[in-house]
């Protein structure tokens, strides 16, 4: 792989970055289908297990995501109070620890969450989803791009692929409001390559255009420059170690003036014990920070992840694009002031589209409607 696309430099860079937000995602401290006991240890919460053992076998069995919230709504059923919206059941599905197998930092636990979902029920549901992740369908593979990051700006609802078949044997392939008209929604549906293709010329912009990478760039700089010293763990075992190294120093000045006693003794093993160990922990703490990025390898990952990855840019640094009847609004995963509650996004001219939309209809009529859009950045 690239050495301006690592894991190690992708993950420093993405600290630069501001942290999305999780649209719906949470569902509490405990996971949904558990409860804590006094002692602290999870058990199964049984009408929870029905709802989530459900959610499993209708995906499974060929229902969209889409499909099961509307059942839910129409039942009744809810996660604590709340809608189960796509966003949470998608959320659901994919959470390996429903088979009792938590992942922390690449070790693997299965004393933590007892078994709800069966490892194969688990596995079908994933294969699904690998298929289906980007609104691919069996009878027409494409892929949606920007799927899970699109929004109505209208009603602030998620808008959703569809594909169908005109009257020619042309697949048309679209976003559309979860809304609809039906429900007051005023924004129109929005052509796949147009709306994918405003992204792609919005990140060229941002990241190859110098001037509009210098910007960016010395934010992220800076960003991780402040993370990096303010490392309160790193700072804490210095600190740590220093006063373990005095008190040694001292009972070493000690032993040399003649005082040793068992009592000095076993205080100098005890405090040789706890310089090892907080040594041992200082190297972890400082081979994190021990590369510290540049501007150079911040703007080289930008040029080479436009260039040879754009699919992951799209991960990495697209927060959410939203579509109103006139302008279309790119959110990034950067803030200028990231910590800041009261800090307003910045909305920025980026340019005007235009879309020419030619349909021929039965019969022979052809029409043409020209729409147009003005872009902004949101930070």
């Amino acid at each position: 792989m690239n050495q301006y696309f690592s894991e190690e430099l992708a993950q420093k860079v993405s600290r630069g970055l501001h942290e999305s937000r999780m649209k719906g995602h949470c569902i509490g401290s405990v996971p949904f289908g558990y409860t804590k006991e006094n002692n602290k240890m999870l058990t199964i919460n049984e009408n929870e297990r029905k709802v989530l053992q459900r959610i499993f076998e209708d995906y499974a069995s060929g229902k969209t995501i889409l499909q099961i919230s509307r059942d839910f709504e129409q039942e009744g059923l809810s996660n604590k109070g709340k809608k189960f919206i796509p966003e949470t059941i998608r959320y659901i599905l994919k959470r390996e620890i429903y088979t009792g197998i938590c992942k922390i930092n690449g070790k693997e636990y299965n004393n933590i969450y007892p078994t709800i979902i069966s490892k194969d029920l688990y596995d079908k549901v994933q294969k699904r989803m690998a298929l289906t992740r980007y609104g691919c369908r069996k009878d027409n593979h494409e892929i949606f791009r920007i799927k899970d990051k699109l929004y109505c700006g209208h009603c602030n609802r998620k808008m959703y692929p569809f594909s169908t078949k005109s009257h020619n044997g042309n697949y048309l392939r679209y976003y559309k409001c979860i809304s609809g008209r039906d429900n007051g929604c005023l924004t129109r549906i929005t052509e796949k390559n147009f709306i994918e293709g405003i992204v792609d010329k919005f990140f060229k912009q941002q990241f190859t255009i110098q001037k509009n990478l210098d910007i960016i760039t010395d934010l992220i700089y800076e960003e991780n420059k402040k993370r990096t010293k303010s490392n309160n763990s790193l700072c804490c075992l210095k600190l740590d170690l220093h006063r373990v190294n005095t008190a040694i120093a001292n009972i070493m000045t000690a032993i040399e003036k003649g005082i040793y006693t068992e009592t000095t003794k076993s205080r100098l093993e005890e405090l040789e014990k706890q310089r090892k160990e907080l040594s041992e922990k200082l190297v972890i703490e400082e081979s994190k920070v021990s590369y510290e990025l540049t501007k150079s390898d911040i703007q080289n990952f930008f040029k080479v992840t436009m260039k040879e990855y754009p699919d992951k840019a799209i991960d990495l640094f697209l927060k959410f694009v939203k579509v109103y009847q006139d302008k279309i609004e790119i959110g990034l995963n950067y803030s200028i002031n990231p910590n800041d509650t009261d800090y307003q996004p910045i909305k920025t001219y980026a340019f005007t589209e235009t879309l020419e939309i030619n349909r021929t209809f039965k019969g022979g009529t052809k029409r043409t409607k020209t729409l147009t859009y003005e872009v902004y950045s949101v930070i």
